[in-house]
């Protein structure tokens, strides 16, 4: 158990640090899927994305609105429990056009022990599109995830657009394409 703790804590605490001053972009950009979280489906309704390393970007979907000048780094237990939202994030390689290897993965959620489980290395990434302007994909699991020491079941499945720059407009969901 302490050794677990002790990782969480390190990678919470590296990634505040990196991305502390980040500024976000979220004009335009849009989700559409959800994530099964304990056998509750929770609609993920926001996307952004977080630029600080423009080589690494980081991308964000949220069943509820980030408030402010939202950077990662405010992801804290006490913000994700006081606001009862859920957020995915993951961080994007584009010379590779996939996940960053070793990179940021993981979701935030207000449970009654933890806030946070990493896992990024059972998150699947497929891009539609990844330019200077913007990022189009899907993230997935390819099967849920159980995780006896934190007590959870989750799997996601989301499209998602983001524009790369700054703005301050808010998240729209995807408008389902019409045949």
């Amino acid at each position: 158990m302490g050794r677990h703790s002790f990782i969480s804590v390190l990678v919470i605490l590296c990634v505040g640090m990196l991305i502390a001053c980040a500024g976000l972009s979220y004009a335009g950009n849009s989700v559409s899927g959800s994530l099964t979280l304990n056998k509750v489906k929770i609609k993920l309704l926001h996307a952004y994305i977080d630029e600080v390393n423009p080589d690494s970007p980081i991308v964000a979907l949220s069943d509820k609105p980030l408030q402010g000048d939202f950077s990662i780094g405010i992801l804290s237990d006490k913000f994700i429990k006081k606001n009862k939202v859920h957020v995915l994030i993951f961080e994007i390689s584009p010379k590779e056009k996939k996940l960053a290897t070793g990179g940021l993965g993981a979701l935030y959620f207000p449970g009654k022990k933890i806030h946070y489980v990493a896992i990024a290395d059972k998150l699947a990434l497929t891009l539609d599109k990844i330019d200077n302007s913007k990022i189009e994909g899907k993230i997935s699991t390819s099967k849920p995830i159980v995780d006896d020491f934190y007590e959870i079941t989750l799997s996601c499945e989301a499209s998602f657009k983001v524009n790369r720059g700054k703005s301050n407009a808010k998240a729209e969901p995807l408008k389902k394409k019409s045949q």
